[in-house]
């Protein structure tokens, strides 16, 4: 269903650290690599980092009236999700569509390149695509800290996921994300995009190579806390 009010047009809600719209210098071979689907640049990179653009979709019929703000979560091994500092610009317009952009502006924490469930391989992070209200203004997705108040998570992206890895992901072997024998896929170095089509509540995603006519959808449908488990991984796709 659609939504029913909403308040904030557009915010700002993951610190001020090297803001959106100040701009990033790049040398001659520092010509950023991108994604770009219907106009809509998905992934840029820039400098060490990466911007990551999509659009916004909002499905529920409970108002929000805070800011929304988008993050990265990022899986470990057996330990919950670090907070990890990000900026970024949401804009939900009347209709419930709108866009977002996100700016990861350092390389993952080193917990997150250990071996996981999701990568079992040494030097690869992958991280979902969350969206949040940032409720102790501190800047980061910090939901399942002791030392936060605990931010509201309102949406994810159900489509894609974003990889770091050190080195370009070997052409012999077990790729990345090949659940129930699919093909999965073998990243390069440095940041990229994953595509994912939900296969069920249940069940792990099909995963497959980022291509230019993909874009990143980022589905709100209200606070997770008060969601049944389906619900949730209807926009949530869990590969760990």
């Amino acid at each position: 269903m659609r939504y029913l009010a909403l308040v904030l047009a557009t915010s700002v809600g993951c610190g001020s650290v090297d803001p959106l719209d100040e701009p990033v210098a790049s040398g001659p071979s520092e010509v950023p690599e991108t994604s770009e689907a219907n106009g809509q640049l998905a992934l840029e990179l820039v400098g060490d980092g990466a911007r990551v653009r999509g659009r916004t979709m909002l499905q529920t019929e409970e108002p929000i009236t805070l800011p929304v703000s988008v993050a990265l979560r990022w899986v470990l091994e057996e330990s919950l999700y670090p907070a990890h500092r990000t900026t970024s610009t949401v804009s939900l317009a009347s209709g419930g569509d709108g866009e977002f952009t996100l700016a990861a502006n350092e390389p993952p924490p080193a917990d997150a390149l250990r071996a996981n469930e999701a990568t079992e391989r040494e030097g690869v992070a992958v991280a979902y695509l969350m969206a949040y209200v940032d409720t102790d203004g501190d800047g980061l997705l910090c939901t399942y800290r002791e030392d936060c108040t605990g931010d509201v998570v309102v949406g994810a992206s159900p489509n894609a996921m974003l990889v770091y890895a050190n080195e370009a992901w070997p052409l012999e072997g077990a790729p990345l994300f090949g659940f129930n024998g699919a093909v999965g896929v073998r990243p390069p170095a440095g940041w990229s995009l994953v595509h994912l089509e939900r296969q069920g509540c249940e069940t792990r995603p099909i995963a497959r190579a980022w291509s230019n006519a993909d874009s990143i959808d980022m589905v709100v449908i209200g606070d997770f806390a008060d969601l049944e488990r389906c619900e949730v991984r209807s926009v949530f796709t869990d590969v760990d």
